[in-house]
């Protein structure tokens, strides 16, 4: 149990999901997805892979709008901020090490 605001006891997560980036890219869908991590329905998970892969992804999405590079750089960067801040313990490492194209079915 994790205490919640004015102490009171908020169940932890019951389970994990990694979050790649065809969830992570449509706003509503992210922003969704995080909200309901936030009430600790799930522990939502990434790797550095992914919000690297995020940003290349709203870099073009947003070029193609004819956006402004730098104001989409510090949306980016604004954004994978205040997912790290809201969840310090969601960045996976190592993950490469657990996963190889060949342990994939076909």
């Amino acid at each position: 149990m994790l205490c919640g605001p004015r102490g009171a006891r908020t169940p932890e997560p019951v389970f994990s999901a990694l979050l790649d980036t065809c969830v992570l890219v449509p706003s509503v869908k992210r922003d969704v997805l995080l909200e309901v991590a936030e009430r600790m329905v799930y522990r939502p998970l990434w790797s550095s892979e992914i919000l690297s892969e995020l940003g290349r992804a709203i870099h073009t999405i947003r070029s193609r709008k004819s956006g402004d590079l730098q104001v989409t750089e510090a949306y980016v960067r604004r954004l994978t901020t205040q997912m790290a801040v809201a969840f310090p313990d969601a960045l996976v490492v190592k993950w490469n090490v657990w996963w190889t194209p060949s342990s994939c079915p076909t």
